[in-house]
């Protein structure tokens, strides 16, 4: 299709599908492998504990699939480099409001330790406020909840994508390839795991899926297999990994073929980042609280399914009172005109 046909495309509902398994997965990562002070949820040589072990690498699907949906939301837009302003505000208020929230409950539920355990409340303002810009990679400090560290990789690609997004789509058929090898090679020369940088494969092969999306007919097999070939490339890089690149080429497959959406999946998808940041202090509360109640893989089995249970119910609540208000704002900040809607 030539990209003034994609234009007229209102959404692309399998990017909910994808988003909504995606976070589902790391969820059972996170529960799966639950460990405190006193021990593990499951025993570590388990069963369950080796099936989802390699389950956290999921998490460079939602790196590939903003490498690909930020440029199309840009370009269904008609974004210019003047809009930036309006763009990242755009960004920060869909994202930032939930959260923020989250991060404020997930330090409550600390102080709430203090106070039982009769210790004094410490809860630092300066790591408090390094949440607030997602500033904790620059400062050397540790995350409250350890999954806000891909929120503050998202953040660093927001920024980026809205500067170099002219260059990606531009009519040159050379240039636009220039912003993605510029991100490849800062990976190469700076791979920390705390920047966007550790992460430019999967970046880039969004990018360039995006770029195969809104490729005319005739040249759309210049970046799929460019796109691939990252992927063959990540999986020699990370020592023949063969998770991450499932995940990968499955994405990929599914948005190429548009893979049939169900009201089930529609609604995980889109209650998937409320449940990407409440998991931690809904499901992993619930397994700390009980798993020393009782003893034995089938109990532990019946709390794993009631915790993942108490995290949609309460992701669900999170997004109607939460999420739902902020994609509501967030779409009422526009640019000069809009195109097309898209579902971010």
């Amino acid at each position: 299709m030539e990209p003034q046909l994609l234009k007229s495309k209102r959404d692309i509902p399998v990017v909910h599908v994808i988003r909504g398994l995606t976070s589902f997965i790391i969820v059972l990562y996170h529960f799966c492998n639950f460990s405190d002070q006193r021990g593990s949820f499951f025993p570590v040589d388990s069963f369950i504990v080796n099936l989802t072990h390699d389950f956290f690498d999921a998490v460079t699907v939602f790196f590939f699939i903003s490498g690909f949906i930020l440029p199309w939301a840009l370009f269904c837009s008609d974004y210019k480099i003047t809009n930036y302003p309006r763009y990242f505000l755009k960004r920060i208020v869909r994202i930032h409001p939930p959260y923020f929230l989250s991060v404020l409950i997930f330090v409550s539920i600390i102080a709430g330790f203090q106070i039982y355990y009769n210790a004094p409340v410490d809860i630092e303002v300066k790591k408090l406020i390094a949440h607030f810009f997602y500033a904790i990679p620059f400062i050397d400090m540790e995350w409250f909840n350890v999954i806000y560290w891909t929120l503050a990789v998202e953040i660093q690609f927001y920024v980026i994508v809205g500067f170099i997004f002219p260059l990606l789509n531009s009519k040159n058929e050379l240039i636009k390839y220039i912003p993605i090898i510029g991100l490849l090679i800062a990976g190469y020369f700076f791979p920390s795991h705390d920047f966007v940088t550790g992460y430019s494969i999967p970046f880039s092969a969004g990018m360039l899926f995006f770029l195969y999306f809104k490729t005319p007919t005739n040249l759309k097999f210049i970046p799929l297999f460019l796109c691939f070939s990252l992927v063959a490339f990540q999986f020699y890089l990370f020592y023949f990994s063969p998770v991450r690149t499932i995940f990968l080429v499955t994405t990929i497959i599914m948005l190429m073929v548009n893979w049939p959406v169900n009201s089930w999946l529609n609604w995980l998808g889109e209650t998937s980042y409320s449940l990407y940041l409440t998991h931690g202090f809904l499901g992993n509360w619930f397994i700390y609280n009980l798993k020393y109640r009782v003893d034995g893989t089938f109990w532990n089995v019946l709390i794993l399914i009631d915790a993942i249970i108490i995290s949609l119910i309460g992701a669900r609540i999170f997004y109607y009172i939460i999420e739902h208000p902020s994609k509501k704002w967030a779409s009422k900040i526009k640019y000069k005109r809009q195109v097309a809607k898209v579902s971010l």
